[in-house]
């Protein structure tokens, strides 16, 4: 399951809604306490747009992953509970898209939502009012605390898990620490075992010099003694051929 596209395209529409999210949240606490200028609320909601306008994108992606295996889900091994969970992972984002797009886009009512909402709160006011969208006061101001509790635990989760891999990769890193010190060990062995066999080696080799040299010594001695020889005979037969050349 870990290789189908679909869970890999919901991982960074997770991690997106959770950074846009953190962002949303910002933007929509300096737009009601009127802490920024509205140069920098709408730089502010124009990176929120870019965000949001990427996570509709992986949307369209999943929506059409999710008509491909719904064509055939026999093939792709899922029943119906699988799809259904898929099919709302989408409507679920997308609500959350609309409803962050719906305030960055209209952020006077965006404001007047969430001021009017807490002089409510302040005053025990019991007065309707509705936004462009037909939203009341109070149900604009608990659609957005909604949201930030939706992202605040999908936020949690996401931690979570990333705790988890990092818990993986920590005994990974251990096992291949014990892996290095074996394979260290091995080799400080081998070291070992390679300079006592260059010790022999050298042994080896220097007996064999010395024989070598005392066999070089005896032959230069032998050849020396055989030309003494040679040289004496010689001599014995010119005496004898001068000494029968003389008698006749």
């Amino acid at each position: 399951m870990s290789d189908d596209p679909f869970f890999v395209v919901k991982r960074e529409v997770e991690q997106s809604l959770v950074q846009v999210g953190s962002l949303y949240q910002a933007w929509f606490q300096q737009l009601t306490s009127n802490t920024v200028s509205e140069t920098d609320l709408k730089r502010q909601g124009a990176d929120i747009r870019d965000i949001l306008r990427n996570i509709v994108a992986d949307l369209d992606e999943l929506d059409e992953t999710i008509q491909i295996v719904q064509s055939n889900p026999a093939r792709f091994k899922l029943d119906r509970s699988h799809i259904d969970e898929r099919k709302q992972f989408v409507q679920e984002s997308r609500k959350k898209v609309e409803e962050m797009k719906s305030s960055v886009n209209n952020p006077s009512a965006a404001r007047m939502g969430g001021q009017q909402g807490m002089r409510n709160n302040l005053m025990g006011s019991n007065k309707t009012r509705t936004d462009k969208y037909g939203r009341t006061e109070d149900e604009y101001k608990v659609s957005n605390q909604k949201f930030v509790e939706r992202e605040q635990q999908q936020q949690q989760a996401l931690m979570q898990d990333q705790d988890a891999q990092m818990s993986d990769v920590a005994v990974t890193v251990g096992n291949l620490r014990e892996v290095a010190r074996v394979m260290g060990s091995e080799l400080d062995d081998q070291t070992r075992l390679l300079g006592e066999v260059e010790t022999q080696v050298d042994s080896t080799q220097g007996r064999l010099e010395d024989g070598m040299k005392r066999m070089k010594d005896f032959i230069k001695a032998n050849s020396d003694s055989r030309q003494q020889w040679c040289i004496a005979i010689l001599v014995v037969i010119l005496v004898l051929i001068i000494v029968l050349v003389l008698s006749f």
